[in-house]
């Protein structure tokens, strides 16, 4: 049998994943039944067909990465199989930092992270921070950095946003920043 996997892809980690494979055989084998299998050849994580026997399918993975998928078939003289390769995408692993206070004349030092799996190839994560709530506005050295300086107009509490995309997904996270007046007395716990 001649065996096509079908074409490579490269999907979004959660989704379910249509493999359309194909076979034709020259019909010379007794009976003319072909069989097929589909199997992960390689990858990081398990590989869920719905149906290992049918060429046209569809699959699940319990984790981003390369896999490398089988289609196997055989008209009970002869065997030919192919593989696909399905490149599986994560949504970038973003931290804004942790929470911190200033003073309302000073400026806050923002830290945060963006780590990605490389998928898709060849693409830089973008990074960007807003601002979600607060009383006044955010004055920020470089919005599209992940580490940066940031000061603020008013006294009060702001929520901060960082926001990492990698083309295909994007992910974010929060911190809080407390802005305090100058003057301010110190606090007591009781």
């Amino acid at each position: 049998p001649v065996v096509d996997a079908g074409p490579d892809q490269l999907q979004n980690f959660g989704t379910t994943v249509a493999i359309a494979g194909a076979i034709s055989d020259d019909g010379d084998a007794p009976g003319g039944t072909i069989t097929s299998l589909w199997t992960k050849f390689s990858g990081p994580g398990d590989a869920s067909f719905a149906n290992v026997s049918d060429p046209q399918t569809t699959v699940t993975f319990t984790q981003p990465g390369i896999y490398v998928l089988s289609l196997a078939a055989s008209d009970s003289q002869l065997s030919g199989s192919d593989t696909v390769t399905i490149s599986v995408n994560a949504a970038p692993v973003v931290s804004a930092g942790p929470n911190q206070t200033i003073f309302i004349n000073g400026f806050v030092q923002l830290q945060g992270t963006i780590t990605d799996d490389g998928l898709p190839p060849n693409v830089n994560v973008s990074a960007q921070w807003s601002v979600v709530s607060g009383p006044g506005v955010m004055a920020i050295d470089n919005p599209y950095s992940a580490t940066t300086a940031a000061g603020f107009s008013m006294v009060g509490t702001y929520v901060l946003r960082l926001t990492g995309d990698d083309s295909m997904l994007s992910s974010s996270s929060d911190v809080t920043i407390t802005v305090r007046p100058i003057n301010h007395p110190p606090e007591v716990f009781a």
